[in-house]
């Protein structure tokens, strides 16, 4: 089976490297080292976008989850679609486990018609208990890997800082079921 290649990158390139079909972009958050720009957005509107909000985990998970919820609707992300394409907010937790912050913020995002995802290490995500993760394993290669089995990976992130168009990007692949929760379009400058 074939996955959908996707990429993310703090600076986005002016185009998608080839055989990309879907972009994680940061939306926010108190530890996020840039936030994508609107135009940045609009380069990838024919692609799959996945919002990507980077909290801190010394703070309450419900004001940054509602803050990832607001960024994301007012970039155009829509609420309360129907499953099994309701659209996710990603949150990245890197090697952190927290299941009962993990747990909060997913109340906030669930009841703002969401599903939240959370991003970190496969060392430690899945201690997070979470409804769907997207599990960083950098095993490189030219060759795609499987994502891993296991009922909540839903991605895998596999090769980090990979030069392209100037800048660096990291690839994953997704599951088709992750993939169809991404919105497509352009998004709003609002």
């Amino acid at each position: 089976m074939s996955y959908p290649k996707i990429m993310d990158a703090a600076v986005p390139p002016h185009t998608a490297p080839p055989g990309i079909e879907g972009v994680m972009g940061y939306i926010g958050g108190a530890r996020a080292t840039r936030v994508w720009t609107y135009g940045e957005w609009l380069r990838f509107q024919h692609l799959r976008q996945f919002p990507l909000y980077v909290p801190d985990l010394n703070h309450p998970p419900a004001p940054q989850a509602l803050d990832a919820v607001t960024r994301a609707k007012k970039l155009g992300w829509a609420a309360f679609m129907p499953e099994p394409v309701r659209r996710v907010i990603l949150v990245d937790l890197q090697a952190e486990t927290h299941p009962a912050w993990r747990a909060g913020a997913a109340a906030v995002v669930t009841a703002a018609g969401f599903v939240l995802v959370v991003y970190g290490s496969l060392s430690t995500v899945l201690g997070n208990a979470a409804e769907l993760v997207i599990a960083a394993d950098w095993t490189g290669g030219s060759a795609l890997p499987p994502v891993p089995a296991g009922q909540t990976i839903g991605g895998l992130q596999w090769e980090p800082n990979v030069a392209f168009g100037g800048t660096m990007v990291d690839y994953s692949v997704f599951t088709p079921a992750l993939f169809a929760r991404g919105g497509v379009g352009a998004r709003h400058g609002g």
